[in-house]
C-alpha cells in the first residue's frame, strides 16, 4: 500500500518560523505607521476640512496655537510615510510637500496651498494612503484593506 505523505511544516512541527530581515523591517514600520495615523492624520484632515469650509486662509489659521500644531502633524505624518526603510524618495517628497504647505498658506496663497495639500495626499504610499472625506482615516482608524505584513 502506497500511501502520499505530506512534509510536515515547521509550524506543525512546533519550530517557530523567523520572519526575515525584510519583513521584520516592514512590520515596524506598519507599526510605526499605524500609530503616526492614529494620533496624526485626524489632526491633518481637520486643519484641511478647516481651510476648505472657510474657502480661504484666515488670520485664525495662521494663529500659531493653531497652525503650528497642525503644520508638525502634516511634516511628521509626512516624514514617516515611507516606502522603504530610512528616509526615502517618498518621504522626502511629502516633506517638500510640507514645506511648499507652509510657505503658500503664510503666503495666504488658498488656491496653491489646497493645490499643495491634494499633491501631498496623493504622494502618501502604503499605510499612509488617505482621502479627505474617509471617515476612518478622520478617525486615524486602520483602513479595512490593511493587511499585515507577516502574513
Amino acid at each position: 500500500l502506497v500511501t502520499s505523505r505530506k512534509p510536515a511544516s515547521s509550524e506543525a512541527m512546533g519550530v517557530a518560523v523567523r520572519p526575515s530581515q525584510g519583513q521584520m523591517g516592514a512590520q515596524q514600520r506598519d507599526t510605526r505607521m499605524m500609530f503616526v495615523r492614529k494620533k496624526l492624520l485626524p489632526i491633518v484632515i481637520k486643519g484641511y476640512k478647516t481651510l476648505k469650509t472657510e474657502g480661504k486662509i484666515t488670520q485664525e489659521f495662521l494663529d500659531p496655537a493653531t497652525f503650528k500644531p497642525w503644520l508638525r502633524a502634516v511634516c511628521e505624518y509626512g516624514d514617516e510615510n515611507r516606502c522603504g526603510g530610512d528616509r526615502d524618495r517618498c518621504s522626502e517628497q511629502m516633506i517638500q510637500d510640507c514645506r511648499n504647505i507652509k510657505d503658500y498658506a503664510v503666503a495666504m496663497d488658498y488656491q496653491k496651498t489646497m493645490r499643495q495639500l491634494e499633491d501631498y495626499r496623493l504622494h502618501a504610499v502604503g499605510l499612509g494612503l488617505f482621502d479627505w472625506d474617509d471617515p476612518d482615516a478622520a478617525a486615524g482608524r486602520t483602513p479595512d484593506w490593511y493587511m499585515p505584513t507577516n502574513r
